[in-house]
């Protein structure tokens, strides 16, 4: 297997705590809703992994999420794709475990912390960093690794709407 890793960043608009930006990430529909392609979701049983390990005891929430995909470029065949989600909570974000089929498996983690700072600065600002895996056999990233990676532009584009229609 294969992995393809990045990261992106926001910066907190500047009268949102980092407390109020992790309580959006807790909100789980509010980062499914991120996604471009999401069409539907609605959360499995509370005893559920949905097929998931975790080696975490802190709190998770399995969800369906139904994504609408592009199998051939050009709308040459459309359809569309239900994937099991992992939300766990953690103290400064969230992190989500998605598992599709080919064998892939996405992994996110969001994270509120302080913007570094260089030498002698201080830290006052807070940024969102979204960290994402992609592992999968070589043709599976080859081929998909370029649209997760615009998608995920756009999930930090609307988290920043998001952000500031909160403050």
């Amino acid at each position: 297997m294969r992995s393809h890793k990045y990261e992106k960043h926001l910066t907190l608009p500047p009268r949102i705590t980092r407390e109020r930006a992790v309580a959006l990430l807790h909100d789980h529909a509010n980062v499914i809703n991120l996604s471009p392609i999401a069409t539907n979701h609605h959360k499995l049983e509370a005893t559920s992994t949905a097929g998931i390990d975790t080696d975490t005891n802190e709190p998770r929430t399995s969800y369906e999420v139904t994504d609408a995909v592009s199998y051939l470029p050009f709308g040459l065949w459309d359809g569309s794709l239900t994937v099991a989600v992992v939300f766990t909570d953690h103290v400064d974000g969230v992190s989500a475990v998605k598992h599709a089929p080919l064998g892939m498996t996405i992994k996110e983690r969001w994270t509120v912390r302080d913007t570094a700072a260089g030498p002698g600065e201080e830290t006052t600002d807070g940024e969102v960093l979204l960290q994402v895996e992609l592992v999968a056999s070589q043709p599976v990233v080859w081929l998909t690794a370029g649209m997760m990676e615009k998608n995920h532009n756009v999930y930090i584009e609307k988290l920043g709407k998001l952000l500031k229609t909160a403050e």
